[in-house]
């Protein structure tokens, strides 16, 4: 399975004492890893969020294209049905 750029594996707990150099060194890279987790959820999310709002910009593109062209079937409908009526009155 591959790896979706998830995060490393959290720090291992010393098991020390309150004022253990060693508790002091586990908590920053906690700390460190939760930061990185952030920076990497908040990466995703943007890249989300932009991925969504490009869709979202497609979509309008086409829905404009799409009225465009059933304009243009209206407007030639109309001009077929007044020709019709034309040759009905001869």
């Amino acid at each position: 399975m591959a790896d979706r750029g998830a995060p490393s594996q959290p720090p291992a707990t010393a098991g020390g004492q309150e004022g253990d150099p060693g508790a002091v060194e586990n908590v920053e890279d906690l700390t460190g890893f939760v930061q990185t987790l952030l920076t990497q959820m908040q990466d995703k999310f943007q890249h989300m969020s932009d991925a969504i709002l490009g869709k979202l910009d497609e979509m309008t593109a086409r829905v404009d294209e799409l009225e465009a062209q059933v304009g243009n079937l209206v407007k030639e409908s109309k001009a077929d049905l007044g020709k019709l009526d034309e040759d009905e009155k001869k």
